[in-house]
């Protein structure tokens, strides 16, 4: 398709191995397909940005993968569950796109017309709601809070984060034992579980392994991204496996009583008569 090109955009993109020019191109296709006002321009000395009235996205090509930064305020549906990092990010999420991967046209389509559409309308802050807990994460604080064991919890979590302060991973989260097995990233839910559970529950569609951002993944971590999973469920799951973890292997089991080996006796000798 035909659209003024940023030559600047241009540079950047051909200063990179063939496949990640490729996913850049792609990319930059289809914002502009999204909608035909959309323009190019340079910030952060170098970083190609693609603008409609405010920030639509951004490209940076890292070592192994594409990221594409989404300027959202994080309230854009992701149906597809195309979001790879960033999740609690205010301002922006990431889709990584990874050397040998294809960008998922539909999924990207359809989040650059509703970031432009909420551009339009006065911006993400404008329409982004109240900071009031989502109402799926207060259901299922409400669901940990009869739990005798959970409730303790949930009222750490809550007094946490009344406490104002910087932006650090696990402060929007719940902990046991001071171990954090489960964060809210906007209105997602993250849970931590053992690797072959979250590598099965990625494959049953449940979710995807976490990125916290720079398209690094968390193994032991699973972005719960389809609506059918219960978040009690995996919530208490992940505060076993979590709380279990926290206890040593010897601190659970009773001690073994130590049997004593019988003594060797030495033979007698025999008497001659």
């Amino acid at each position: 398709m035909k659209y003024v090109k940023d030559p600047r955009v241009d540079v950047y993109i051909r200063a990179f191995p063939e496949w990640a020019q490729a996913i850049c191109q792609q990319v930059r296709d289809l914002v502009h397909a999204a909608d035909p006002e959309v323009q190019e321009t340079i910030k952060r000395t170098r970083q190609p940005y693609f603008v409609l009235a405010g920030n639509v996205c951004a490209l940076l090509v890292a070592k192994d993968h594409v990221n594409v930064f989404l300027y959202d305020g994080g309230i854009v549906p992701d149906p597809r569950g195309i979001i790879t990092g960033g999740h609690g990010n205010k301002t922006a999420r990431t889709v990584a796109i990874r050397e040998g991967e294809e960008p998922d046209a539909a999924g990207l389509t359809a989040m650059f017309r509703q970031i432009i559409a909420n551009n339009r309308a006065g911006g993400w802050r404008k329409r982004k709601p109240a900071s009031a807990p989502q109402t799926k994460v207060a259901g299922l604080l409400d669901a940990l809070r009869t739990d005798p064991e959970l409730a303790p919890i949930v009222r750490d979590f809550e007094a946490r984060t009344r406490v104002a302060g910087g932006r650090t991973f696990g402060k929007n989260g719940l902990k046991i034992d001071g171990k954090l097995f489960a964060l809210f990233t906007q209105s997602t839910l993250v849970v931590k579980l053992p690797k072959e559970r979250v590598a099965a529950l990625i494959a049953r569609g449940t979710g995807q392994a976490f990125d916290p951002g720079h398209g690094r993944l968390m193994k032991e971590w699973l972005t719960v991204t389809s609506a059918k999973a219960s978040w009690v469920v995996l919530a208490k799951e992940a505060s076993e496996f979590v709380g279990g973890a926290s206890i040593s292997p010897t601190a659970s089991r009773p001690a073994a009583r130590s049997v004593r080996a019988p003594r060797a006796t030495p033979r007698s000798r025999r008497r001659r008569s």
